[in-house]
């Protein structure tokens, strides 16, 4: 394979040219041509990208600085045997600029620390999703806002009123679902204790502000249980039945703490990571961009998006509405964001040469977890699995600039 390149500002174009037994290699690897090539019946489709796929691999794989946009291929000529094959690769790479500076920045930002009352809501917010299924302790009785655990027996007319009829049912004293005589019938009452009340009960096929719109309904009631719902009523043994592995109270406190800690040491390093890009890419001595690479990039982020739309049973007419956007607005706001992420990845880029960083197993496992964590590792190995070795590398090595410029 013979490969001439050029270079028009950051485009790049490489003309390959592929002799006969070469091209004739290449399809025997390929899944498609392995058993062999019938010339007459194959597609010039298929040939062709069985050839350049191969060709784009040994090109472009390894390079550094790797494609910045997604490889345009275009052939010359049909893909015929026994004859060279020949066709171009052309792409845009990231400008490449130095920084004014190569001291580390010293974050302004003060690490979040949690406060006491903090960690009560979130004790609060915990039990108060279990507390509903707590029983209140012997000798208690049932009072406002307690959730009840009761057996209901209904009677109408001299037959069972099945709507109010039931073996268990829970109920809060208190909310308003059931007449005021219901309630006034449940306060003060234990656990077995049982009474009844009569009551109006709407019919469902008569306006309620007729006489015969409401039915005479007998209820009798059962307490089954009371549930208790206050937080200071929570104590050690509550928490290890309703909390595996947690010693009590405290515990359960210091757990929540550590976790909202852990919440906001994220935040503060993301907040943080995000100051040292902007602060390197302001200490680029040249960040200009070409326009025709931009729009490359907002070109194929909109594609990006309007795939992901047809997936969910979208259009991008439909998200554009949403938005409130045309489609030019749209692709004017991904030039900028492609503009500003293109300049922080420009400054990295410097900072690692400077250094003179190179990448080690052990980073590249910790860019990979990085990106799952990120995106989660279904969608990390996906996008793990398309990226040329060039650039994973340069994306490891992004990763090592920005750990290395943030002073300790």
């Amino acid at each position: 394979m013979k490969a001439e390149e050029t270079k028009d500002g950051a485009i790049v174009s490489i003309a390959v040219t592929v002799d006969a037994d070469e091209a004739s290699r290449w399809l025997a690897l390929s899944e498609e041509f392995s058993q062999g090539v019938d010339w007459a019946a194959a597609s010039q489709d298929a040939l062709k990208r069985a050839v350049t796929s191969q060709a784009e691999y040994e090109l472009l794989n390894e390079r550094r600085p790797s494609p910045l946009t997604r490889p345009l291929i275009v052939a010359a000529c049909d893909l015929q045997e026994g004859v060279p094959f020949r066709f171009t690769i052309s792409f845009a790479e990231l400008p490449s600029s130095d920084l004014t500076g190569y001291e580390p920045i010293a974050l302004p930002l003060r690490r979040p620390e949690v406060t006491d009352d903090e960690v009560q809501k979130l004790f609060e917010n915990a039990i108060g999703s279990v507390t509903a299924t707590t029983p209140k302790g012997e000798g208690a009785v049932v009072e406002d806002g307690d959730t009840v655990d009761i057996a209901l027996e209904s009677v109408s007319e001299g037959k069972v009123y099945h709507p109010l009829t039931a073996s268990k049912r829970y109920y809060e004293l208190g909310s308003g679902f059931m007449p005021k005589d219901f309630d006034d019938m449940l306060r003060g009452m234990a656990v077995g204790q049982r009474s009844s009340v009569n009551l109006k009960v709407p019919r469902s096929d008569t306006p309620y502000d007729e006489p015969s719109g409401y039915l005479d309904v007998r209820v009798t009631a059962t307490v089954n249980g009371i549930m208790r719902d206050s937080a200071a009523s929570v104590d050690d043994a509550w928490v290890r039945a309703q909390f595996p592995g947690i010693a009590g109270v405290d515990d359960l406190k210091k757990s929540l703490r550590r976790q909202l800690q852990a919440e906001k040491d994220d935040m503060y390093a993301q907040s943080g990571a995000s100051l040292i890009l902007r602060k390197l890419a302001d200490r680029l001595q040249d960040s200009s961009i070409p326009d025709a690479v931009l729009e490359l990039q907002a070109q194929e982020a909109m594609e990006s998006i309007r795939e992901q739309l047809a997936d969910q049973g979208r259009t991008m007419e439909d998200f554009l509405e949403r938005q409130n956007m045309d489609e030019n607005s749209l692709r004017m706001s991904l030039m900028m964001d492609v503009r500003a992420q293109d300049r922080q990845m420009m400054a990295l880029d410097a900072w690692a040469r400077h250094y003179g960083l190179q990448p080690t197993e052990d980073d590249r496992e910790r860019y990979r977890a990085l990106l799952a964590k990120d995106v989660g590792a279904e969608e990390a190995e996906q996008i793990l699995g398309t990226m040329y070795e060039g650039a994973l590398d340069e994306s490891v090595l992004r990763m090592m600039a920005q750990r290395a410029a943030a002073a300790s």
